[in-house]
């Protein structure tokens, strides 16, 4: 699952929020490789459904 323009932003914060580790804007590829298959396991089609669920 690639991340969609704004969803960086929104999912970095949620990283913050939940885990308190702090993604600069090159740290994309870990949000995709990392928070792509939970997001796809939880039934989501992009990381906007995965952030709101």
């Amino acid at each position: 699952m690639q991340l969609r323009r704004g969803e960086l932003q929104m999912m970095r914060q949620l990283v913050l929020q939940l885990a308190g580790v702090s993604l600069d804007d090159s740290k994309g590829y870990l949000i995709e490789t990392r928070l792509g298959p939970l997001a796809e396991k939880a039934g989501c089609a992009n990381f906007n459904e995965f952030y709101f669920r």
